[in-house]
């Protein structure tokens, strides 16, 4: 069995050396490489047969060695991006500027006039004062406005309710008009009037009296603003008048 198998090997290196005989001739001997189809030379010289199968085919001489690794493409490198620091600016508001209000002046008040020299007064519940409430009752009958109280002109009633005892007549005892006792107080007036009676005992009865005359009526009636009313009584008998003025 040894002899055998010695004999197989011998066999089978004999054959490896007619093939590599055959090879060298076929691709050393000036033949072109299969590789880069250039003129190869054998590591052991032209046309040597080398029984060993590392340089049966030769060795390109301008081939380089490529060594095995992986080359990873060189990833791009990105610049460096300097970025500014901004510094802190604190920002204060801008205040608007307030324009300049202008007030309107303001409307000057006007004075008021002066009060007329005349004093105005309300007669109290005595009998001057009823006829004068009488007199206002009438006259609102008529929607007339109501007369107004005079002081000054009360006080010339006053002298005319005494002198119409001596003379009951609208001429003073004097012969003058009975108007001039309003100069007489020194009392200013633009038109004037006047009712005399004696003999009634109340201001209403005196009062019925002077509205059944028709002249004394319109006198009461009239275009008048102030009265003044004249009582005086004298031995139980009371002497009545009126001055109308406007």
């Amino acid at each position: 069995m040894k002899k055998q198998i010695a004999l197989i090997t011998v066999s089978l290196l004999a054959a490896l050396s007619a093939s590599a005989q055959n090879v060298n001739e076929k691709y050393c001997n000036n033949e072109m490489c299969r590789t880069c189809e250039r003129t190869p030379i054998c590591e052991m010289g032209e046309g040597v047969i080398q029984p060993d199968l590392d340089f049966i085919f030769g060795t390109c001489p301008d081939t380089p060695d490529i060594p095995d690794f992986e080359v990873k493409p060189e990833e791009p490198q990105l610049p460096e991006i300097d970025t500014p620091v901004l510094p802190d600016i604190e920002v204060e508001p801008e205040i608007p500027e307030i324009p300049d209000v202008e007030f309107p002046e303001q409307p000057e008040v006007p004075e008021l006039p002066d009060e007329p020299d005349t004093e105005v007064e309300t007669p109290d519940t005595s009998l001057a004062g009823q006829v004068l409430s009488l007199v206002n009752s009438e006259r609102a009958k008529y929607g007339l406005s109501p007369l107004t109280y005079d002081s000054t002109l009360q006080g010339a009633a006053d002298i005319r309710a005494v002198e119409i005892k001596s003379l009951f007549s609208h001429t003073r005892p004097n012969g003058l008009s009975c108007f001039t006792v309003l100069d007489e107080v020194g009392y200013s007036y633009r038109k004037a009037g006047e009712n005399i009676a004696y003999g009634q005992r109340s201001a209403k009865e005196v009062m019925d009296a002077w509205m059944s005359s028709e002249g004394h009526r319109a006198n009461i009636l009239g275009d008048y603003d102030y009265i003044g009313i004249g009582v005086y009584e004298s031995g139980g008998t009371i002497y009545w008048s009126q001055l109308f003025s406007s």
